[in-house]
């Protein structure tokens, strides 16, 4: 738009501004310093429709996030019966909605109103201008005939552009939000003389770590735990135990309060998040897929990957032979968060990305816990192969899933109880985990 429409309109006013001035000076300068005037008017006019524009995008924001929340959980909504609350939600949204555009058109046709008497007003004012000009100058009828033309089309552009600025407001009103997402400054952020995390032995050092949300309520205190390159653990504990607050702080979500955490012999605070991101993949009890193809999804974390190294993850993930068999292959778009695909699919194509991005350090969170028997062993035979020379961090309520860990974590208020492998851990029948394993084998038909 800057080049094919405000750079030409712009130019036309600055010709004919020098053409005005040149056939008469003080006859130029007059209708120039007119038609500012009256534009700085239409402008401020403008301007105060700008929060009328805004409050209709955030409203129709509010009805795609409706929509949005529908189709990703229409399973949810169908076996709950849920349709008509869903209906009618939006429905009560979308009054809303009409209230605040007929609100926002009222205020618009008020200073539409406004503007077409505002630019009549001025219209009669510079034609008068010129007309004293010619019964009291010495300016020739041709002149005067160009100066009256040059007015109209001065008029006709500066309507343009004020159209044009007022449809500008309307889309930065339907981007306000994202924009203030997206520019909202970060809770941690970078030290000064921050370095790039460069792994050597992909170890990660815990050492006296505090940290709580809250005041007076730590959720660890002093906590000390060594995790050897290469080395596979798991974290186990009842809800509330620290186990996602402890990946959240090495992921750096957050600052800590005392201690550090060291990757590779580095301390994760003083390195960029941007190099501690690089080197981790993380994989959630809910993948985060985008409305895009697998491809694209695929390759999020290696945008630059080929199309073979793609498929060679997908291979590796179990999940290759699926796509296949999908009507547009590798360009099937997944839908809003991965809606189109099953559970077991949409993890298996997030261990692919994973498998793709080749961090030296892995995290699972949850990564099979809401899959069924038979996607939790495509998966499981999946992991093997991403686990392969990585230090790991699992974190799962299903303990049958650890097995293959080198050590197993059992936290239990912010503090480590029981660390050892599967086997020690079981030796000990008054431990926690025992207790843990004794009550997910015992429940089972």
């Amino acid at each position: 738009n800057l080049r094919t429409f405000y750079l030409p309109h712009l130019a036309f006013l600055i010709t004919t501004a020098i053409l005005l001035i040149n056939i008469n000076a003080t006859l130029g300068i007059l209708i120039i310093l007119l038609s500012l005037t009256e534009q700085s008017i239409i402008y401020n006019l403008y301007k105060n429709l700008a929060p009328f524009i805004q409050k209709v995008a955030k409203e129709n924001s509010k009805i795609t996030g409706i929509l949005a929340d529908s189709i990703a959980n229409a399973r949810l909504v169908k076996n709950t019966a849920a349709l008509y609350h869903e209906r009618k939600k939006l429905l009560t949204q979308l009054n809303i909605k009409l209230r605040t555009q007929k609100s926002c058109d009222q205020k618009g046709g008020k200073i539409n109103m406004f503007t077409t008497l505002i630019s009549v007003v001025f219209f009669i004012a510079k034609f008068g201008i010129i007309l004293w000009f010619y019964l009291n100058s010495s300016l020739s009828l041709e002149s005067i005939i160009f100066c009256a033309t040059m007015i109209r089309r001065i008029d006709e552009k500066t309507y343009d552009l004020c159209f044009q600025f007022s449809q500008l407001q309307e889309r930065l009103g339907s981007i306000k939000d994202a924009l203030a997402l997206l520019y909202r400054p970060f809770d941690v952020v970078d030290a000064s003389n921050a370095k790039k995390l460069k792994i050597k032995t992909n170890n990660i050092e815990i050492k006296n770590l505090s940290f709580a949300y809250t005041k007076n309520k730590p959720v660890f205190q002093n906590l000390n735990l060594s995790i050897a390159p290469n080395e596979k653990i798991g974290l186990v504990g009842i809800s509330g135990s620290g186990k996602s607050t402890l990946i959240n702080l090495i992921l750096r979500a957050y600052d800590l309060n005392k201690g550090k955490i060291c990757i590779s012999g580095q301390d994760i605070s003083q390195v960029t998040q941007f190099s501690l991101h690089q080197n981790i993949a993380l994989i959630s009890q809910e993948p985060c897929l985008f409305n895009r193809s697998i491809m694209e999804n695929i390759r999020f974390s290696r945008p630059k990957a080929s199309e073979e190294e793609v498929i060679k993850a997908a291979k590796l993930a179990h999940i290759h032979d699926t796509i296949i068999k999908m009507p547009k292959g590798y360009d099937s778009v997944v839908g809003e968060r991965g809606v189109k695909l099953s559970g077991g699919e949409r993890q298996r194509i997030a261990i692919a990305a994973a498998i793709l991005k080749d961090a030296p350090i892995l995290i699972l969170d949850e990564a099979t816990s809401a899959l069924d028997s038979e996607s939790e062993q495509a998966i499981e035979k999946a992991l093997k192969e991403l686990m392969k020379n990585k230090t790991v961090i699992a974190i799962a309520h299903r303990l049958s899933t650890l097995k293959n860990m080198d050590k197993i974590v059992v936290l239990k208020k912010g503090k480590i109880i029981e660390n050892g492998t599967e086997k020690e851990l079981l030796k000990n029948k008054q431990g926690t985990f025992y207790h843990l394993y004794k009550l997910q084998t015992d429940s089972y038909i």
